[in-house]
């Protein structure tokens, strides 16, 4: 009996496993964009938005920048740190200045 909840387990670890390697690597589309409203991201099918009133900080840090928003129930967005460019430029077009945050060491 105990070979068998072994075996079952051993299975059932290999199964989920692999589940969740194929979706990790699974590649998607992201889109990114920056307006008067907000800040959307774009994952296939699935979007989540914070509007301006809704943030509380955009912080950069040294691998990523994130959208903080101001109350828990809400999206947190977080991009890799190669977009910085473009984001603290839609910041500054947009006069948001006032919530970012830079912790990176440059």
């Amino acid at each position: 009996m105990f070979g068998f909840i072994t075996l079952l387990s051993v299975i059932c670890y290999i199964v989920v496993n692999s589940r969740i390697t194929k979706m990790m690597n699974k590649p998607g589309t992201i889109t990114v964009e920056i307006d008067e409203q907000g800040v959307r991201y774009l994952l296939d099918n699935n979007k989540f938005e914070l509007n301006w009133d809704d943030i509380k900080a955009v912080v950069i840090n040294n691998n990523s920048i994130n959208f903080i928003p101001k109350k828990t129930n809400k999206t947190f967005i977080g991009l890799d740190i190669r977009y910085r460019n473009e984001i603290e430029e839609s910041i500054n077009q947009l006069n948001k200045n006032d919530l970012l945050i830079d912790n990176s060491n440059k």
